[in-house]
């Protein structure tokens, strides 16, 4: 029996749908987001996301590298800055409330990730959209 086939029986093979190459379907990655939205204020293991998606740890990292060009641990920072974002944008809490509530440890934290990802720290940043011009 060759792979990508399956007995069924009496020893009858049948072919069974193998993908073209790797992927990381739409609602494993969801099942994903959704996990990392729902426990976001603290810290998430690669291991834990691979489990919401049901896969492995390394088949998991390997799949999400070969959909979005990034590791895990590099996705979950980019999702915990665009979280720290909308709070800086539709919160007045303090930066240390938001860097604990992105699941980081201290606002140091926050502000050296912040400033790897947006190129100024999220104090700057925020002064920055509070004065620009409400756009249309």
């Amino acid at each position: 029996m060759e792979a990508g086939q399956y007995s069924h029986g009496g020893g009858r093979a049948y072919a069974a749908p193998v993908p073209s190459g790797p992927f990381l379907s739409a609602w494993r990655m969801s099942r994903v987001e959704a996990f990392v939205a729902m426990h976001m204020d603290r810290l998430i293991t690669v291991p834990e996301m691979a489990a919401a998606a049901g896969l492995g740890r390394c088949q998991f990292a390997r799949l999400l590298k070969a959909r979005l060009g990034c590791t895990p641990h590099g996705w979950l920072t980019r999702r915990r800055i665009a979280h720290a974002r909308w709070l800086i944008l539709n919160s007045d809490a303090s930066l240390a409330d938001i860097a604990l509530a992105c699941g980081l440890s201290d606002q140091s934290h926050l502000t050296r990730l912040f400033r790897r990802v947006m190129g100024q720290t999220p104090g700057r940043w925020r002064r920055a959209m509070r004065a620009a011009p409400p756009s249309a």
